[in-house]
């Protein structure tokens, strides 16, 4: 039986990533910001309320995502963009 990638495993794709098995991964869809909102209404850092409002860059809304981090507490954690 010839062996392929296993399940899971990630390549990227543009802006994506494709997983294998599973379809496009994309962390800054409408879908996954509509939802990082909900988990983070204040910015795990410094408290400041809908740090959705203060992203401004692709990438920083990605950051958001995933740790929900305003822009000013990234730029101060990963420096400025």
């Amino acid at each position: 039986m010839p062996r392929g990638k296993p399940v899971g495993e990630k390549r990227p794709t543009g802006d994506a990533i494709t997983v294998t098995g599973v379809g496009e991964f994309d962390p800054g869809s409408p879908k996954r910001i509509a939802v990082a909102r909900a988990l983070y209404p204040t910015c795990p850092f410094c408290r400041k309320e809908d740090p959705y409002n203060t992203i401004y860059n692709v990438l920083a809304m990605k950051e958001f995502t995933i740790s929900g981090l305003c822009q000013s507490c990234q730029e101060s954690v990963f420096g400025k963009n």
